[in-house]
């Protein structure tokens, strides 16, 4: 999976009090159309999520010097059906209140899950996926 990117949107919301980043419920959304002109959900084209697994993030913030890094685990959604197909990983806030968006990966090629497959999004871990300072 390509590095995450974020959203061109995503610094001047946080400066607006769109996120909290400490309680606010990120998810991943999965989608088979590039993401990188959105800025809300509503932006992009979900696939339907009817036969998939929670899709919702941990988080972790760490102070860095006088800023902050995020940091998201690494999610395993599993299909109980046909999932898909679906290409990018969308990171959006849920408990803002247009859903924006925070950043996407790019899985490099579309995908479609069956009965019991799963997909691991790999996140860095040592890097987090975004810094602010």
């Amino acid at each position: 999976m390509n590095k995450f990117t974020r959203f061109e949107t995503f610094i001047s919301d946080l400066a607006a009090g769109v996120h909290d980043l400490a309680t606010g419920e990120l998810r991943l959304a999965l989608t088979n159309m590039r993401p990188d002109e959105g800025r809300v959900l509503a932006d992009i084209t979900e696939i339907g999520y009817q036969q998939c697994s929670d899709r919702g993030l941990s988080s972790t913030l760490v102070r860095k010097g006088s800023g902050i890094r995020l940091s998201l685990d690494d999610p395993t959604p599993t299909a109980s059906g046909v999932v898909g197909p679906f290409r990018y990983f969308v990171v959006y806030n849920a408990s803002a209140a247009n859903k924006e968006m925070i950043g996407w990966s790019d899985y490099g090629r579309s995908v479609t899950l069956e009965k019991d497959d799963r997909i691991t999004v790999k996140f860095d871990q040592a890097k987090g996926v975004l810094e602010i300072s």
